[in-house]
Parts: structure tokens; C-alpha cells; sequence
């Protein structure tokens, strides 16, 4: 069982942000998506969640075309967390990540003892219990992330898609966070992160690189990194060490 996007074209308008992607996520499986900025990473994540519909192409989530889903069946089996979540303000950190149990919820809407259940899951696992009463607004940048990140596991997801979920986490946390991401996969969980540090990208099963809507290199990590001073045009360098590659932002001339 898997999610998987075959033969994808999609874009805005006239402008083609997808060219004919192949790409898919088994459960229990990490995969880091790395790219240049404009490569297309964020309408990919739109368009394997049912957020956008491709041109032309279908995504298949446990053999069943998303386009034939209900947006409820869609809910739970795929979450997905943006860079920036838009979230009235007010709310508390505990109202934010129930709405992760919307999926769920009948029509009276009413949280029920598995809904309660789930949400605590969620938030002790990203380590946010202990502000659950707090106002969102009132929250550090990575306290906020985190919180986004425990309302999209809060519907218990089969596939999580995170479009960069390190941003606004300080290095304490970003090891945190990576250390979760590997625990999600013991519990079938298929994890999708898009990643801008390719270095966050080595705990990953497998590493994609996407460019001009387009997978161009995937594999293991080691196997991966050694290509990307090519893809980012010698802005980067691959240094290699004992524990494998690492790679550098190249400022000197």
C-alpha cells in the first residue's frame, strides 16, 4: 500500500510547475523531497493531498485514485502540514490541534473520548501537552510548529506530508522533530518532509531531488547528496566524512 503520484502535470494557468512526476510514499516509510526554490515541492505536496487538482495524471492512495475520495476519506488518511497554517486567532494550542479530528467528527461536530484520545497522542509526542491552554498567538515560532505538526497527527494519518518542518525550530529541536519523524515509522506511518537543509535529509529511508517539476536523482541518501553541487550549480559542497556526506552553502569565490 502506498501513495503515489503517476504520470503528474499540473500548474497555474498557462505555467507548468509538474512535467509528467512519478513519484510514490510506502507506509512506514521516510522520504526527504529536496530542490531548488521554485522547483515545484509545495504543488507537489498540493496535489498529492487533493488540494489541487494535476492536469493531467492521477494520485493513488491505497489503490483508490484521490480523485474519487470523499475530502473526509482524503482527511484521514493523508495530513498535511504547511510552512504557514492559517489559524484564528485566540485560539488555544489544545482547540488547534483538535481541529486535526475534524475528519472525524460527526455532524454536531462533538469531540468524543478516541477524538480526546488521539489529540493528547498527538500532542505529548511533539511535546506540547504542556501548553495546551496557551493562545497560539502567545506561542514562540517552535512551539507554533510544533503544535501544527501534532494537529496533523492528531487524525492518526496513514501518509504525513510536511512542507519544512524544521523552519523556526532551534537545533535542540530540529534533532527532536527528526527523531519523531524516524518513530512515526514504526507505526506504518508514511512521512513526506520537504526539506531546504539536505543534511536534515539523512535519517530519511530514501531521498528524492526534484527540479523543474521533475524527479531527477532518488535514492539513499549517500547515494544522493554527492550530485547536488551539480543541481544547485556549485553553490554547495559535498564534504565527505566518516559518518557520511555532508553538505556546505559554497560563499568563497
Amino acid at each position: 500500500m502506498a501513495l503515489e503520484a503517476k504520470g503528474i502535470v499540473a500548474g497555474y494557468g498557462s505555467r507548468i510547475a509538474l512535467s509528467g512526476l512519478d513519484l510514490s510514499l510506502a507506509g512506514g516509510e521516510w522520504l526527504a523531497l529536496l530542490g531548488p526554490n521554485g522547483s515545484g515541492k509545495t504543488t507537489l505536496l498540493h496535489v498529492l493531498t487533493g488540494l489541487m487538482r494535476p492536469f493531467r495524471g492521477e494520485v493513488w492512495a491505497d489503490g483508490v485514485p484521490l480523485s474519487r475520495m470523499s475530502p473526509w476519506l482524503r482527511g484521514k488518511k493523508i495530513a498535511y502540514m504547511p510552512q504557514n497554517g492559517a489559524v484564528p486567532r485566540g485560539m488555544s494550542a489544545l482547540e488547534v490541534v483538535s481541529l486535526g479530528r475534524t475528519p472525524y467528527l460527526g455532524l454536531l461536530g462533538r469531540i468524543g473520548p478516541g477524538d480526546e484520545e488521539a489529540v493528547r497522542w498527538a500532542m505529548e509526542v511533539t511535546e506540547t501537552w504542556a501548553i495546551r491552554d496557551r493562545a497560539l498567538h502567545t506561542l514562540s515560532g517552535g512551539e507554533r510548529q510544533r503544535v501544527m505538526l501534532a494537529r496533523a497527527l492528531a487524525s492518526r494519518p496513514r501518509y504525513l506530508l510536511l512542507d519544512e518542518p524544521t523552519n523556526h525550530l532551534d537545533l535542540q529541536h530540529q534533532s527532536r522533530l527528526l527523531r519523531l519523524l524516524s518513530r512515526l515509522r514504526t507505526e506504518g506511518i508514511g512521512v513526506l518532509t520537504v526539506l531546504h537543509d539536505p543534511n536534515h535529509a539523512r535519517p530519511a529511508d530514501r531521498v528524492a531531488v526534484l527540479v523543474e517539476g521533475t524527479v531527477v536523482a532518488s535514492g539513499p541518501y549517500e547515494a544522493v547528496m554527492p550530485g547536488l553541487d551539480a543541481i544547485y550549480a556549485g553553490w554547495v559542497k559535498v564534504v565527505r566524512t566518516a559518518g557520511g556526506p555532508v553538505v556546505l552553502p559554497k560563499w568563497e569565490e
